[in-house]
């Protein structure tokens, strides 16, 4: 046989092989629709990749926002924060912060106090 004959052939074969293998995905992506390209998980049909992807909140907060089609993401609304609340908070965390300080210099200057020698008249 030709060196032509045998690539034609093999053509040929490749090309029933990549309709089974259409047929193939077609019947899998019917069977499970949250496999199907860009939607945005890892685990579609898509390039693998490596790392981290996507938001982090994983499969079952994406199923329970409507994931699973393509298109359907939503983007989540920013929760806001009135400016009497942020001034709360900052006055409750300065307070901590505040407290912490208070007790890290207690406990420095029982430290001190503790750890200072006495000087004998002597050694003057």
């Amino acid at each position: 046989m030709a060196d032509v004959d045998v690539k034609r052939w093999a053509r040929m074969g490749a090309e029933v092989r990549l309709a089974e293998l259409r047929q193939e995905i077609t019947a899998i992506l019917a069977a499970f629709p949250e496999f199907r390209e860009g939607d945005g998980r890892q685990g579609g049909l898509g390039a693998p990749t490596r790392g981290r992807t996507g938001n982090g909140r994983g499969a079952a907060s994406s199923a329970a926002n409507g994931g699973g089609t393509p298109g359907a993401a939503k983007k989540r609304k920013r929760r806001t924060m009135s400016a009497e609340a942020r001034r709360k908070i900052s006055a409750a965390q300065k307070a901590r912060w505040a407290k912490q300080k208070g007790q890290a210099a207690s406990v420095a200057s029982d430290a001190g106090a503790a750890g200072k020698k006495r000087e004998s008249k002597r050694g003057k």
